[in-house]
């Protein structure tokens, strides 16, 4: 099951009762409470890009992945494994840089951005702890279709497994790897930069 965190919503009604209090008036809600839209399924026998398409929280990478031409890519036999990042990770940092993922002068730089999420092979949990288990520094360097390595490692603190660049951008894993019929799905707390990406900014917006 995939977490629906985006869905998660306020629902109110606006009252026309002039005897209302002022903070009612304000701001009409007849319920506190926020009701969750329930978690969606995620089949195994299914490829990357049928689970993709149907995960609320991960909408906006999937719209990303349309646009650079990635999507396409997932379709395909692979295998590879995705380290998808959420609506709010992407959400802050496009309004922090001025709409710049959404600018067709960027595509290019989006769709390195978003390689840098899909290694290629398939990583399932247990191989890929076992294998970092095993690793000097307990570290991995996994080949992605950015053409830039992407770090797993394991942090001494926590424990937790943790994706990017060590010294740079880094998220811990927070689904630990849905198996599909083509790879394995993965999504991360926050976003992930290449080491690219973060030297050199993306055009501004027009």
């Amino acid at each position: 099951m995939m977490p629906t965190v985006s869905g998660t919503r306020t629902y109110t009604r606006g009252r026309s009762d002039a005897s209302a209090p002022a903070t009612n008036q304000k701001n009409p809600v007849d319920s506190a409470v926020a009701y969750s839209n329930p978690q969606t399924p995620a089949f195994c026998d299914r490829p990357l890009s049928d689970t993709l398409r149907s995960s609320i929280e991960l909408a906006d990478y999937t719209h990303l992945l349309d646009s650079t031409g990635l999507f396409a890519t997932l379709q395909q036999a692979g295998p590879f494994t995705v380290f998808a990042l959420p609506n709010n990770a992407l959400e802050t940092y496009n309004a922090q840089n001025n709409d710049r993922l959404l600018n067709p002068a960027n595509t290019s730089s989006v769709r390195t951005m978003l390689g840098y999420t899909i290694v290629t092979g398939k990583w399932p949990h247990k191989a890929l702890r076992a294998a970092m288990d095993a690793a000097p520094g307990h570290s991995l360097s996994l080949p992605t279709l950015s053409g830039r390595n992407l770090t797993i490692w394991l942090d001494p603190q926590t424990d937790q497994i943790m994706v990017g660049t060590p010294h740079g951008s880094s998220s811990q894993l927070w689904v630990m790897g849905i198996p599909q019929s083509n790879g394995v799905l993965y999504f991360t707390r926050s976003l992930l930069l290449p080491p690219t990406a973060q030297a050199a900014p993306l055009s501004p917006a027009p």
